[in-house]
């Protein structure tokens, strides 16, 4: 308390001051990214360019961060299409392996006989 009696007349806040200052930040969102910035201020005359700067600067992240999304879904689609080319491939196998062991059947029907 000694500490707090030794702030004299600095110990007391006119009415309507807040003690505590409050930064302006600005908060937006990209998929799953959450985006918060301080949005600083020197004047009170001056503020609206530097808000204008904040809301620009946040601008430039979303656009970074959607950049990479684009690209990180770029390279997803490169790998499903050459995993699907695996699949054709094997299916294909598979394909021409079924058609090898029908043909016989197809050739002669009545030389093989299916159960009894």
């Amino acid at each position: 308390m000694e500490a707090y009696y030794d702030l004299e007349d600095r110990n007391s806040l006119e009415e309507s001051e807040n003690p505590i200052a409050k930064l302006p930040l600005g908060v937006t969102g990209v998929g799953m990214q959450l985006l918060i910035e301080v949005i600083t201020t020197e004047d009170e005359n001056r503020s609206g360019n530097n808000i204008q700067r904040g809301k620009s600067g946040m601008h430039d992240k979303q656009v970074s961060l959607l950049t990479s999304q684009v690209v990180h879904l770029g390279q997803s689609i490169a790998n499903i299409e050459h995993e699907l080319e695996h699949c054709d491939i094997y299916y294909n196998t598979l394909l021409c392996q079924i058609n090898c062991n029908l043909s016989p059947l197809v050739v002669t029907p009545g030389d093989f006989i299916i159960g009894d």
